[in-house]
C-alpha cells in the first residue's frame, strides 16, 4: 500500500492539495493524516517536511517501507537549524524539491552548515522535480473592475495582508472619483479566515468543488500578490492561466516562479503605479497574458509531468 502523509493540514491548503495530486497520479495511493495509518504501508510519501524525523523513526520500528519526502513547505517558515536536521536524514532516501525557489535555499543552507563531503552525499538524493497546474484553467470574462484577494487565510507574515488591504483600498477609492467602480473578492475558507478580514474586500464562501473553482476564477480581471514568501505559488499561475492579469511585489519566490515577468513592483508606490496602469491598458496587458505567459507557464510547470516523476522515484 502505498501513503501519501500530509499531517493535520486543513483539506483545501497547498501541501493538502499537493498531497491530493500525487496521490491521483498513483492508482492505488491514499492520503493520510496520522502517522499510525502508515504503519502497514509500503511506500510511503511524505509532503510535510518537518515531520521527517517521526515519519523515519516510525519506520525503525515498524520495518522497511520505502520513502519519499516532497517538501512542499514554505522554505522561510523552517528555522535553519531544523530544515538542516530534516535534510540530514536523506542521506539514503530521496528528497523532493517541488521549486526553483526551495532549491536556492536548500542549497544555500547546504553550503553554509555543511561540509563538501556531507553536501555531496546528501546532493545524490536530492531532486528538483517542479509542480504544475491542472488542466482546466482557461480565459474567460475577466471583468477589469473584478479583482480577486488571492489568499484565503490570514498569515499576516507571509501574505502581507495590511499592505494588500491598503494598496486595494487606495486604488478602489482612488478609481471609484474617477468613475470606476471596482471589488475585490476574498474566499472564505470552511474554517474561518483566522481574524476579521478587512473591510475593503467583499467576503464569499470559497467554491465547494474544483469545477466552480475554476469557473470562478475566469470571471476576475485583476489580482495584486503581496506576499513575502510562499511554498511554490501555485494560485498565482491558475490565475494567470485564466486571463486575471496580476501585478507582484518583488520577490525572490516570484522572480524564481515567474523569470523576467513584467509586472512586478519594488513597493507600495510602484504597485499602485503598475496596477493602474494595467487597468487603463487592461486588454493589452491581459492578451499579453494569455498569449505569452500561458504558453510559457504550461511548458515549466506541468501537474502530469510532476506527478509522472514522483510515481518513477517511487517505482510506480
Amino acid at each position: 500500500m502505498i501513503y501519501i502523509y500530509k499531517g493535520k493540514n486543513p483539506d483545501g491548503m497547498s501541501m493538502d492539495l499537493v498531497a491530493r495530486q500525487v496521490a491521483a497520479g498513483i492508482p492505488g495511493s491514499e492520503v493520510v493524516s496520522s502517522l499510525h495509518m502508515i504503519t502497514a504501508a509500503d511506500t510511503v510519501i511524505n509532503v510535510l517536511m518537518e515531520d521527517v524525523s517521526k515519519v523515519l523513526d516510525l519506520r525503525r520500528y515498524v520495518g522497511k517501507f520505502k520513502y519519499l519526502t516532497i517538501m512542499a513547505c514554505n522554505a522561510e517558515e523552517l528555522p535553519a537549524p531544523d530544515l538542516v536536521r530534516s535534510l540530514l536524514y536523506h542521506t539514503e532516501d530521496v528528497l523532493v524539491l517541488h521549486s526553483e525557489h526551495s532549491r536556492k535555499i536548500v542549497s544555500d543552507v547546504l553550503r553554509e552548515y555543511l561540509s563538501p563531503a556531507m553536501r555531496m552525499a546528501l546532493s545524490r538524493n536530492i531532486v528538483t522535480e517542479l509542480y504544475g497546474v491542472e488542466p482546466g484553467f482557461m480565459r474567460g470574462t475577466n471583468d477589469k473592475c473584478s479583482w480577486i484577494a488571492p489568499f484565503n487565510r490570514c498569515n499576516s507574515v507571509q501574505k502581507n495582508v495590511p499592505l494588500h488591504a491598503k494598496v486595494t483600498e487606495t486604488l478602489t477609492n482612488y478609481l471609484a472619483v474617477k468613475g470606476s467602480k471596482v471589488e475585490t473578492t476574498l474566499y472564505l475558507p470552511e474554517n474561518g479566515f483566522g481574524t476579521t478580514p478587512p473591510s475593503i474586500y467583499r467576503v464569499e464562501a470559497q467554491p465547494k468543488n474544483r469545477s466552480d473553482y475554476k469557473e470562478n476564477a475566469r470571471k476576475f480581471g485583476m489580482f495584486i500578490c503581496t506576499s513575502n514568501f510562499e511554498s511554490f505559488g501555485i494560485y498565482y499561475l491558475k490565475l494567470l492561466l485564466s486571463g486575471v492579469v496580476g501585478v507582484f511585489l518583488r520577490k525572490p519566490w516570484v522572480e524564481k516562479l515567474l523569470p523576467g515577468y513584467p509586472l512586478m513592483a519594488n513597493n507600495q508606490e510602484e504597485l499602485q503605479v503598475i496596477a493602474l496602469r494595467v487597468f487603463h491598458s487592461y486588454e493589452m496587458y491581459r492578451i499579453m497574458i494569455l498569449d505569452e505567459w500561458g504558453p510559457r507557464i504550461r511548458e515549466m510547470y506541468s501537474l502530469d509531468r510532476f506527478q509522472k516523476r514522483i510515481a518513477n522515484l517511487i517505482g510506480e
